[in-house]
């Protein structure tokens, strides 16, 4: 698919990108245009809940959220 994604807001510049920062969490990445307060949705496979995560509690443009508790 190419850049920028349709599917993505049209803040973001550069990402998500993954990486593994434990054995049972992920780091996400990604970058805006300008600065907003950055949060990650995500659900198990198969669950039906969207636990959401926060960035900091300030507006950025490089955004690294954690994800923790992951199976």
């Amino acid at each position: 698919m190419g850049w920028p994604r349709p599917d993505f807001p049209p803040n973001v510049e550069y990402g998500p990108v993954l990486g593994i920062a434990g054995q049972k969490t992920l780091r996400v990445r990604w970058q805006t245009f300008a600065p907003v307060l950055g949060a990650v949705e995500f659900r198990a496979v198969g669950a039906s809940e969207w636990r959401k995560v926060y960035g900091p509690a300030f507006a950025r443009r490089d955004h690294d959220v954690r994800l923790e508790g992951l199976d």
